[in-house]
């Protein structure tokens, strides 16, 4: 398996975004969901493989709020060496 790697993936609440952070899980790696929609990004990250998932609330349409998303997902897992926007 590769080495994990933190990846953040936003809009992760559903769709596409959902399918991508469970493949990245599925993988190994540590997955920071991000969404507007937090019951939906805690409902998924109970159902990805692995541990070390972690859930920030983000409106990516306001610039501090992706600042601050960003920075409690290094705070919580770590640089982030994947983004899937």
């Amino acid at each position: 398996m590769a080495l994990s790697r933190h990846a953040v993936v936003t809009g992760a609440g559903r769709g596409i975004g959902a399918a991508i952070a469970r493949g990245l899980a599925a993988q190994g790696h540590r997955v920071t969901l991000m969404g507007r929609t937090p019951p939906a990004l805690e409902s998924l990250q109970a159902d990805l493989p692995g541990e070390g998932h972690a859930v920030v609330s983000v409106d990516v349409t306001d610039a501090s709020s992706v600042a601050e998303a960003f920075a409690r997902a290094r705070e919580v897992l770590g640089p982030v060496a994947i983004l899937v926007n």
